[in-house]
Order: structure tokens, then C-alpha cells, then sequence
């Protein structure tokens, strides 16, 4: 750990001497290009609700809320205990408050006399509400949501599996979790691993990395609905980003450019069936390979990235559609998400799915009214939790809708939010995932999106209480997450309560090339603006984190585990080439 007066001592000392190495000495980066080149073609998993095959909100059994469920306890160390204790096994509910498919398991799986009997004789029933806990969420993303996961008194998972699972399914996991002749347990994989050794990568190697890496996302561009992938249709920002930072760059072929543009007009043009056509807002994601059969949940995580997407395409193209849409999602996370110049982070997709004895309704009914049929009825269920994740997603969304639009009620709006979870959400130095609360653990994605927020707002109105903000996250995250074993950053700072798996770490690439991008966001501050902040040798040690970082993270696995969704790599990539490009 680094403890020193300004943030950095050690750290930056280690950094110069990396500097002051010969190339002949630096382990360099291997890129996997014959991995890189495989079809990629094949299916891979949502990190979105998953529906049970066959169903959809129209056909689904109902999630109306029933009283005397399954009893479930914290996901903690005492679990663990009592299991021990009992002789027990331990169930996790992976569950989202703003999950249809969650409250299906609830109303119909564990309201089952039969399952609670199951779960009652065997095991020591657990729930997380993945918004709360990042860590796990991260941790069992392909598996949900509702994600359940098995395993024994000591931590040993024993399986994990994804989505609704009706009462007879469950109680046939049960029967079989029960008898350990029959538990392979959970795979070893090298995804969310560091690379071996310890070295950085090069502007050279990136160039390389980020066109086999955009060859990868082409494959699964889907021509005919327009997006990626055919199995489901998402709206998938980062991706999107991606293809509209092609389209405006100079530096490649114009006939690249042409190409981009038409796809990423041709994908935001298509995806725009999600957007909510009374409220605003864009819903999470439609069965199969059209856009017409909406999941009605609203999560920050999307509509931030969409209200960027529209306001760029609104730049470079000067189509009043497009700004037209990205108004109507920015009005949707101002009136309906934000409270108090704070951002909740979802809207659930069903109308009072909390609240037994309310008249219960289906997002599919619910999303079919009018404005005042709506209203008239209430709202569904707005996560109020203040969560610097979402709120850092927000930020950056409004900064850029003010810069492409010239909204400056935008930007004041931002201001007053960074500023809320600065006052709010500081604790022990990091950032706390909850507002006046002394966590447990802290969460990278937490930091480096609030942080890269905090510099595109510095950047955007000169407010140094940003920067200064900005510095003190980087020097959390480096003095509690950075692995200097081998680079990189860890999904949280040390839990030492953990237990069985839960005890090593984990590094996971998204969250990686988030803070990746924020780092390089502050290394390529103008020198004008930041001198009084830090010198051009704790710049130069940032681009070494970003170098050091990627080489990390950028293996075969993790690639792989993303499937579609390359969108953020590809512009962390991006943007640490062109910041190791300008290395003097």
C-alpha cells in the first residue's frame, strides 16, 4: 500500500524507474492475433436478464408479489458459519429489485411449499441484491439475473446457474447438490486472471490489439437489424462509441469512416424501438433478433451510454431524430431518476412487484399506457440508492449532451451531481458504494467511473474542485486495488471476511478499461490546466498504469468472456495508443 503525503510517493518512484528501463528490458505484450482471427460468430452469453427460452414479458408467469417466501438470510461469513454449523449448504440468490424474471422465481419458485421445505432441510438460503454488492454482481454477470449458486460450508462453489428456474428444476438442483458424487463443482478458468509476469504494453502493440479487437466486434455486427449480435437485441453503448469515435477520426480511411457512420446510424436509427416512446428512456434489452419485443427494466447502465450515443450522432450528422431521441433520454434520467441532484441507478419493469396487496402489472401492460393511464396507476419502483457508478455514467452522459448540444442546464446539472457525491460518498479515502455509509469494501467500478466522470467534467468547466476530486480517487484505487505483482487493478479493496472462493480477487477487463480510460483521461489533461495539480513525471507515471494495466488485462480469456460486448475495450485501447503515441 502506498502511504504518503500527496497520494503517490512510491508508487510515482517506481513508475520513474520503469520510465528510466531500456526496451530490451521491459516484458512486452503477446498479442493473441491467432486467437483474435476465430469466427466470432458464435453465441455468447447476455450480461443482461436473461428470459427462460420460449417466454417473454407477454408470456411469462406472473412476478405479482406473495407473502411467506423463503426466509433469506445475508450473504456474508455467518452464512458460511451456520452452514458449518448445521451441516448445511449454502444457496445464493442473485437478485435484481428491478428484475421481471426475479419476481417470477420469487411468486413461483421460492413461494413452492416444496422448494421451502428443500431449502429449509438442506441449505442456508442467501440473497444479494446485486445493485448493493458489485462484487458479486461482477463476479455472476453471465448467470443472471436471478443468478442461483451453490456451495458448501467451506466457500467451495459448487455450480452456478442462470436465469428463472421453476419449481421442479430447483428442487432437482437441490436433490443433486445434496449428494457430492453427483457435484463436479465450478470449472477453473483464467477470466477476471491477471497475465503472468509483469510488463506494459506499447502504442504499437495497442494499434495491433485494436484492430484485431475490431475485427472480433465486426463479426458479430448484425446487417439486417443493425447492432451486435442475433440472439438478442441490446443496446450496446460502448460499442456504438466505439463505431462513432471511427466515424470522426481523421486519422483512418475515409471509406473506414463511411463504413462506421453507416453502421452506427443504421444501429441507433434501428434500436430506437427501445426507447420508451411516452416517458423516455431506453429499455434494457428484446428477445431474439428483432428490436420489437422489449425487457421494460431502465438501468443508468444503459441509458447513459444511449443519451451519448444520440447526442454524438447529433454532432456529426446534424439529424434532428437524433437529437430528438437523445432529448427524450436525458429527459427520462432527470425527471423520472434523479432526486436531490442525485441519480438513482434502475426502474423496475413491473408495477408493484415490491408491494403485496397493490395491484400488481406487467411491464408489458404497464409500458402500453398513455401518460395518464400511467400516472393514474403510479410508477414502478425507482432504485434511490445514490451509487457513484451510475451517477460518474450520468455525469460523463451529460457532459457530453452539453458539448454536442449545447445545453448548458446539462452541464450545471452534472456539476451539482459530482459535487452531491463528492460531499456525500467519501469515506476512509475511497469512495463508498452508498451514501454516508462506512463500507465494508470499496469497488472499482465505483472509482473509475465516477473518477473518469470527475476529469470530463474538469475538462469541460475548469472547476478545480473536480480535478482535486479526481486525484483523490486515483490515489485510492492505487493504494488499495492496484496489483503491482502484475498490474492492474482488483474489482475491490481486501475483504477480510471472505471466505472460500470469495478470497482471491478478481481482475475483471471491463471495469479494467474504465479505469484504464480514466487514468489516460487524466494523463492527457492540457499541462495549463493541471500544473498546480501534478507535474509531468506524475503524468508520465499514469501513462505507466495505463501501459502496465492493459498488458494485464488484454489476455485470450477475457476477451473471450466478453463475447459482443468489446465496445469499452476497444476504446480504452483506443485512447492508450494515442496516449502512448505522444510519449516524448
Amino acid at each position: 500500500m502506498w502511504r504518503t503525503e500527496n497520494g503517490l510517493g512510491a508508487y510515482l518512484r517506481t513508475m520513474r524507474n520503469r520510465t528510466s528501463r531500456k526496451a530490451s528490458e521491459r516484458v512486452r505484450l503477446l498479442l493473441p492475433l491467432a486467437f483474435l482471427a476465430v469466427s466470432a460468430c458464435a453465441p455468447t452469453r447476455p450480461r443482461v436478464s436473461p428470459p427462460r427460452p420460449g417466454t417473454s414479458h407477454v408470456t411469462s408467469p406472473s412476478g405479482a408479489p406473495k407473502s411467506g417466501g423463503v426466509a433469506f438470510v445475508a450473504f456474508d461469513k455467518a452464512a458460511f458459519d451456520r452452514a458449518a454449523r448445521e451441516g448445511k449448504l449454502v444457496l445464493l440468490d442473485g437478485a435484481a429489485e428491478w428484475c421481471h424474471w426475479c419476481h417470477v422465481m420469487d411468486a413461483q419458485t421460492y413461494a413452492d411449499a416444496r422448494v421451502k421445505a428443500a431449502l429449509e432441510k438442506g441449505f442456508v438460503s442467501a440473497r444479494v441484491d446485486i445493485d448493493e454488492r458489485p462484487d458479486i454482481q461482477e463476479r455472476y454477470a453471465d448467470y443472471g439475473w436471478p443468478a442461483t449458486i451453490l456451495f458448501d460450508a467451506s466457500g467451495r462453489e459448487l455450480g452456478a446457474y442462470r436465469g428463472y428456474l421453476p419449481p421442479d428444476r430447483l428442487l432437482a438442483i437441490l436433490d443433486e447438490a445434496r449428494e457430492p458424487s453427483r457435484v463436479a463443482g465450478s470449472q477453473e478458468n483464467r477470466v477476471a486472471v491477471p497475465r503472468d509476469g509483469n510488463g506494459e504494453t506499447t502504442a504499437t502493440e495497442l494499434g495491433r490489439f485494436e484492430d484485431e479487437l475490431r475485427l472480433r466486434m465486426e463479426g458479430f455486427y448484425d446487417e439486417k437489424e443493425g447492432g451486435f449480435g442475433t440472439f438478442q437485441k441490446a443496446p450496446l453503448g460502448w460499442n456504438n462509441a466505439y463505431l462513432l469515435r471511427r466515424a470522426r477520426d481523421p486519422k483512418i480511411a475515409e471509406d473506414a469512416r463511411a463504413k462506421a457512420r453507416e453502421r452506427v446510424t443504421f444501429t441507433l436509427d434501428k434500436q430506437a424501438k427501445l426507447i420508451d416512446p411516452v416517458w423516455g428512456g431506453i429499455y434494457q434489452y428484446s428477445d431474439g433478433a428483432t428490436w420489437e419485443s422489449p425487457h421494460y427494466e431502465k438501468l443508468m447502465t444503459f441509458q447513459a451510454p444511449a443519451i451519448e450515443n444520440y447526442a454524438e450522432l447529433y454532432a456529426l450528422t446534424k439529424d434532428p431524430t437524433a437529437l430528438s431521441r437523445a432529448r427524450a433520454l436525458k429527459g427520462y434520467i432527470t425527471s423520472h431518476l434523479r432526486e436531490n441532484d442525485l441519480f438513482g441507478a434502475t426502474q423496475d419493469a413491473d408495477l408493484n412487484a415490491h408491494e403485496s396487496g397493490k395491484p400488481y402489472m406487467t411491464g408489458h401492460a404497464f409500458h402500453a399506457l398513455d401518460d395518464r393511464g400511467r400516472r393514474a396507476l403510479g410508477e414502478p419502483r425507482v432504485e434511490r440508492r445514490a451509487y457513484p457508478r451510475e451517477n460518474g455514467l450520468a455525469i460523463a452522459a451529460l457532459v457530453t449532451y452539453s458539448e454536442c448540444t449545447g445545453d448548458r442546464v446539462a452541464e450545471a446539472e452534472a456539476l451539482a451531481t459530482a459535487k452531491k457525491i463528492l460531499a456525500t460518498h467519501q469515506s476512509r479515502g475511497g469512495l463508498a458504494h452508498e451514501a454516508a455509509n462506512d463500507p465494508a469494501l470499496f469497488h472499482l467500478a465505483d472509482a473509475a467511473m465516477f473518477g473518469l466522470a470527475l476529469v470530463r467534467l474538469y475538462e469541460r468547466t475548469k472547476d478545480p474542485t473536480l480535478l482535486s476530486g479526481a486525484l483523490l480517487v486515483r490515489d485510492a484505487l492505487l493504494r488499495t486495488m492496484w496489483d503491482d505483482e502484475h498490474g492492474g487493478f482488483f474489482t475491490h479493496t481486501k475483504d477480510p471476511a471472505a471466505v472460500g472462493v470469495f478470497q482471491k480477487r478478481r481482475m475483471p477487463l471491463d471495469e479494467n478499461a474504465f479505469a484504464a480510460r480514466f487514468f489516460t483521461r487524466l494523463a492527457r489533461i492540457d499541462p495549463k490546466l493541471r500544473a498546480w495539480a501534478f507535474s509531468d513525471s506524475d503524468a508520465m507515471a499514469m501513462r505507466q498504469t495505463v501501459a502496465r494495466t492493459l498488458f494485464a488485462v488484454l489476455t485470450k480469456e477475457n476477451i473471450e468472456d466478453r463475447g459482443r460486448m468489446l465496445g469499452e475495450v476497444l476504446l480504452a485501447v483506443a485512447e492508450a495508443r494515442d496516449l502512448l503515441s505522444s510519449e516524448k
